[in-house]
């Protein structure tokens, strides 16, 4: 055999043998490609929420959205879950907390965090197609109210009127008012938050109740 393909058969081997380890490899890969989008099929959607929501823990002082039934366990029972309402606000206000009963992601807000900027629309209520949230019979739906923690407040550490925000922000007329450098809640009060997400102190000089 000449030199000339002796080379030539060495190197067609070698060809070979790469080829065959280079089959194997991709085999193997495209196993664990086809393994690894099986669990995530499984996993998808586990609650019928949108992927990027996730599920917090119960916490006192959450509140349902607007326009929900007043009963809790009929609202309970007509939410199915589904998170529209949560995905329509433009605010990002809504929130899932995980249920063990009934087992469903239920739509919360808490005012204390985030304030409900009461639109004029109202998308949530829109979007809810079981009747959980029903249109406000009211102008405005009620989430309990404001209560100062003066001890807290600008006008308290400095002993004078300077900051006002509470109530330059209020969006309902004639639920705060001022007595001397002290802001008094009043009936009209529906304890959307914004006052409290206003608020420059920290801690706040406003929680709603």
């Amino acid at each position: 055999m000449q030199r000339k393909d002796f080379f030539k058969k060495g190197l067609a081997k070698l060809l070979e043998s790469a080829i065959s380890k280079s089959e194997e490899i991709y085999e193997t890969v495209s196993n664990a490609n086809v393994t690894t989008e099986i669990k995530a099929k499984k996993t998808k959607n586990y609650s019928g929420l949108p992927k990027y929501t996730r599920s917090k823990p119960i916490a006192k002082g959450l509140k349902f959205p607007p326009g929900a039934v007043s009963d809790r366990t009929k609202f309970e029972s007509l939410c199915n879950g589904c998170g529209d309402c949560i995905t329509q606000c433009p605010y990002n206000v809504l929130f899932p907390v995980k249920k063990s009963k009934p087992k469903k992601d239920l739509p919360y807000l808490d005012p204390n965090l985030k304030a409900c900027m009461l639109c004029k629309d109202w998308p949530c209520i829109q979007s809810c197609e079981t009747g959980a949230l029903l249109p406000l019979k009211k102008k405005l739906p009620n989430f309990g109210k404001a209560v100062s923690k003066f001890s807290n407040c600008v006008n308290f550490k400095l002993d004078e009127s300077i900051c006002t925000a509470c109530l330059d922000s209020c969006p309902v007329p004639k639920a705060i008012k001022f007595s001397k450098n002290e802001p008094i809640f009043l009936k009209g009060c529906v304890g959307c938050g914004i006052c409290v997400q206003s608020c420059p102190s920290f801690p706040k000089a406003i929680v709603i109740d």
